[in-house]
């Protein structure tokens, strides 16, 4: 029974080491490159998902947190919250909501529901206010991150072009962050909304120069959340869809 027992644990561990592995390789890359974008964010999405399945499902071959140093399980904490920050980072560089705060009673419910499974999945996780609260402020960034990320990459509302012509542009530094913001002829959008300066990305940033038109790219949102994309006006016409 002993050497069955060792040797479902070491298989355990040898798949939680591939998950883990995998699951990092997967939020670098998406940072870094997402593309194919329809593969890769999807993925990001499903991995703290597939980390409470499996503490819920092999609760003594996995846990999310091993409060005991020579615990045999495997612990999976770190990528239950690194897609959270990867999701979140991908979707203020990629997608602007006209509405942000659209984000926040979903999202607010979202984690409720992600921190009640958890209390559920990890007892460990309950026995301090402060772990709690800590697991709490860890995993917030996941659902606005996610939220916003489906939001625009399923949906597959009817698109609308402007072509509005740049004033001038300026980049600012706040510390390692750099903002690229464009100034533009002043632009009402289908949806009602009076647009006058862009935040872009680097590369657009840099093929565009005053006096030229950008592609603001505005659509309704498969979660009825409406955003807009920026891209050159040859950038709009390789692709519906620009950054992601």
């Amino acid at each position: 029974m002993w050497v069955g027992d060792s040797a479902r644990s070491k298989k355990a561990q040898n798949i939680g080491r591939l998950i883990n592995i995998s699951a990092i390789i997967f939020c670098v890359w998406t940072f870094v490159f997402p593309h194919p974008a329809d593969v890769l964010l999807p993925i990001v999405v499903a991995i703290p998902i597939l980390v409470i399945g499996l503490c819920w499902r092999y609760p003594l071959l996995y846990s999310i947190v091993n409060e005991d140093k020579y615990s045999s399980k495997v612990e999976l904490i770190k990528i239950l919250f690194l897609p959270g920050v990867i999701l979140c980072l991908r979707a203020l560089m990629d997608i602007v909501l006209f509405e942000p705060s659209q984000l926040i009673l979903p999202s607010i419910f979202s984690v409720l529901v992600f921190v009640l499974l958890i209390v559920i999945v990890s007892p460990s996780s309950r026995r301090s206010v402060i772990t709690l609260g800590s697991v709490t402020l860890m995993i917030t960034p996941y659902p606005i991150g996610a939220i916003a990320v489906l939001n625009s990459l399923y949906d597959h509302s009817v698109p609308h072009y402007y072509y509005p012509t740049v004033i001038y542009g300026e980049s600012s530094h706040g510390g390692k962050v750099v903002e690229n913001t464009l100034y533009i002829e002043p632009v009402k959008l289908e949806e009602g909304h009076l647009i006058t300066k862009l935040s872009v990305s680097r590369n657009v940033y840099a093929e565009t120069s005053v006096g030229d038109e950008v592609c603001v790219v505005s659509r309704s949102g498969a979660l009825g959340m409406s955003w807009y994309e920026v891209a050159s006006v040859a950038g709009c016409k390789n692709s519906q869809k620009i950054l992601l």
